[in-house]
């Protein structure tokens, strides 16, 4: 796949696609590449595991070929548009997180890791041509894909989950509230809460306390000061950590006042608070 060519031509030639042409072609990525690694077999107790995960019946398939089995099924499902089928291309992207994070656990294995290796970088130069709104976090022994806005702060803040290792039930919260913002009829009332949960674990645990996240204003403050933090930038944080809270306290928990471009900022806003600190424990 020859990525700048494909993009090079492509803006020559002004071609826009609409979001239902990215995704059959990505698709088409996905198929081909799963093809190029296994063109004869695919492992049967691998594709027993997927069975497994998606929460489907293995049945032996009539023939042993690769394009038999309950993988490759799942994957190159047709769908007609995203209309007709709007959950069907989600269950083709969890049907892929779940192949790629069997790949990444088996890493190990030589035979599996040059796979697992191969087939992400297919996937990662997919979603650049085709111009995909999804990205990607990998932790330690799996993958979670999500809805995508900003590049540059996915792959600051998002993408590299892994800063957030040392403190596993914020990450947990976290990986949360970026699983929930897959879903077709999201519920923006606990992704928030996953987000807000994330931030408060952090910071009870960086500053050694057990407060609520609206009683940690002062011991920020102090924090920061310690740490050399500029005043003006010691100010911002804090006072936009209590409009924060304000927001939680006055629109989620008690009126559920909030809709869903004020859930993509308060993820951006959340990962930024921990992105500072964590910088700071980090120097």
């Amino acid at each position: 796949m020859d990525e700048k060519l494909t993009i090079d031509f492509n803006d020559r030639f002004g071609i826009k696609k609409d979001d239902f042409s990215k995704f059959t072609a990505f698709q088409a990525d996905v198929i081909n590449g799963f093809n190029d690694l296994f063109p004869d077999l695919f492992p049967v107790e691998a594709d027993k595991l997927f069975c497994r995960h998606l929460h489907i019946v293995y049945r032996v398939p009539f023939f042993g070929t690769k394009d038999h089995t309950h993988i490759y099924h799942n994957l190159s499902k047709s769908y007609l548009s995203y209309s007709d089928a709007p959950n069907s291309y989600l269950e083709f992207y969890r049907c892929l997180e779940i192949f790629l994070s069997m790949l990444k656990k088996e890493k190990k294995d030589k035979y599996w890791s040059k796979i697992y290796v191969d087939f992400f970088d297919l996937i990662i130069k997919s979603i650049k041509i085709n111009g995909l709104k999804i990205s990607f976090v990998e932790l330690a022994d799996s993958i979670v894909l999500y809805p995508s806005e900003v590049k540059e702060l996915d792959e600051i803040m998002v993408q590299d989950i892994k800063w957030l290792t040392k403190y596993p039930e914020s990450q947990k919260q976290f990986i949360s509230a970026l699983k929930k913002l897959q879903e077709t009829n999201k519920d923006e009332r606990n992704i928030l809460d996953d987000l807000r949960f994330s931030l408060e674990q952090l910071l009870k645990k960086i500053l050694k306390n057990d407060k609520s996240l609206e009683n940690q204003i002062e011991s920020l403050g102090g924090y920061l000061k310690d740490k050399g933090v500029s005043v003006e930038i010691r100010e911002l944080y804090t006072k936009l950590i209590n409009y924060y809270c304000n927001y939680q306290n006055k629109n989620v928990k008690h009126n559920e006042k909030y809709y869903g471009e004020e859930t993509r900022f308060i993820l951006y806003l959340t990962g930024s608070f921990m992105y500072l600190v964590l910088s700071i424990e980090n120097k």
